[in-house]
């Protein structure tokens, strides 16, 4: 079978959308022959035993467009998965009508669900991150047929070694708490900010290490303000890694006790699954996205107010004070990933919509200028109304970093 993964990314630094692409591929191109289209520019490793298309997924042209879809028309793909990809959810009407499509939702709504459902006619099915993801897209896109949105989480491969691990860790005399969501407002570094700070106030004996760039939103408007880093004081117990791999982030993650992460917004977020795979304890935002869902509070982590920072830390601090009481809730959590998040369940379930009847529309029999130009039209709407939300966003988290930065002075 030919499957066409269609990705925004696929390097390195491409967040979650690229690390899904990495093990989406690991385990599909072992039975199976995977070819990637990518929008970033991946220049191809001697390891990469697939073949690799660099297209450019945001040039909405007409003459770009109809490329892409001779292209595809060449590969000849049983199944095209669309990871993103922008301008495939604008030709996906004008495609063979024998080729199964489906895309994924990597966020809950906004750009990324929207690119996911955007001619979801045509589409056989659209897989969400969380039951939340699945009322966004239906409800969006005006979807009554259940059978063509589904919810399957994210997953991880199950490590070997995940118990040795968790006891090793579970006897560390100086905890370990690890946020992986560097400055990207829907990771709320200002409500992190504030969490780090009570807890530095502190004389607890904890290590905490914040992974990635700490970059403040639209820093050109305030020049005297750079990063979060320099707004903390001197700590030994504060590490910053900045910018590092994917197989270093692993690592700090699978040693660590506590794994923060407060989002406003996510899709299913592969570094909590990174985390849960080896016991790491959760604590999580109650906000509306995969890892409320995922968690059972008291059980195999926390949900915690977002509103509420001091939550946050009055619970990192008992888990620090009596931390041989919460030996089940480690293993609890281990055991919900091996249960529920590991590849090979994850499999098994794409597997079936893979095989899943076409569910799609009959496509056009050849490409039409008329339709795709008011397409595009209504598409690139979506997308501006999507970037305004985003600029907000950014603008309302500079402001907080800013006011903190006047006070402070």
């Amino acid at each position: 079978m030919i499957i066409l993964l269609a990705s925004k990314s696929y390097c390195a630094n491409g967040g979650g959308i690229s690390s899904f692409g990495k093990d989406f591929i690991n385990i599909y191109n072992k039975d199976n022959q995977v070819v990637l289209f990518t929008g970033d520019k991946y220049i191809k490793a001697e390891t990469d035993n697939f073949e690799l298309y660099n297209v450019d997924w945001n040039d909405y042209s007409l003459a770009n467009a109809k490329r892409i879809i001779s292209l595809i028309n060449q590969i000849k793909p049983d199944i095209i998965y669309n990871s993103a990809a922008s301008l495939l959810s604008l030709i996906t009407p004008y495609l063979n009508n024998e080729i199964k499509i489906l895309s994924i939702s990597h966020f809950v709504n906004g750009k990324l669900a929207n690119t996911a459902g955007f001619n979801s006619k045509y589409i056989d099915t659209i897989v969400t991150l969380s039951n939340y993801g699945t009322k966004y897209i239906k409800n969006f896109f005006h979807i009554k047929n259940n059978s063509k949105v589904s919810c399957v989480y994210n997953f991880q491969s199950a490590l070997g070694d995940a118990d040795f691990i968790l006891n090793k860790k579970k006897k560390n005399n100086c905890l370990i708490i690890v946020y992986p969501g560097g400055s990207s407002a829907h990771k709320s570094p200002d409500v992190v900010f504030k969490i780090v700070s009570e807890l530095l106030l502190t004389n607890l004996k904890f290590k905490f290490i914040w992974l990635g760039n700490t970059k403040i939103a639209i820093s050109s408007l305030s020049p005297k303000i750079k990063t979060i880093k320099e707004m903390f004081p001197h700590d030994d117990r504060l590490i910053f890694t900045g910018q590092i791999s994917r197989f270093e982030a692993q690592e700090i993650i699978q040693s660590a006790n506590m794994f923060l992460l407060p989002s406003r917004g996510e899709g299913c977020p592969i570094s909590l699954l990174e985390a849960m795979r080896v016991g790491t304890i959760p604590l999580v935002s109650d906000s509306k996205h995969a890892s409320r869902e995922l968690i059972e509070n008291e059980i195999n982590g926390y949900v915690i107010p977002i509103r509420k920072p001091s939550l946050f830390v009055s619970r990192i601090e008992n888990i620090i004070l009596n931390h041989s009481r919460y030996g089940e809730v480690y293993d609890n959590c281990l055991n919900f990933f091996s249960t529920n998040l590991n590849s090979t369940i994850w499999k098994n379930k794409m597997d079936g919509i893979f095989n899943a009847k076409n569910k799609h529309k009959n496509r056009f029999s050849k490409f039409n200028h008329f339709h795709y130009v008011l397409k595009l039209i209504t598409f690139k709407m979506l997308l501006k109304k999507d970037r305004i939300r985003e600029v907000f966003r950014s603008i309302k988290l500079h402001v907080f970093f800013r006011k903190f930065h006047f006070i402070k002075k």
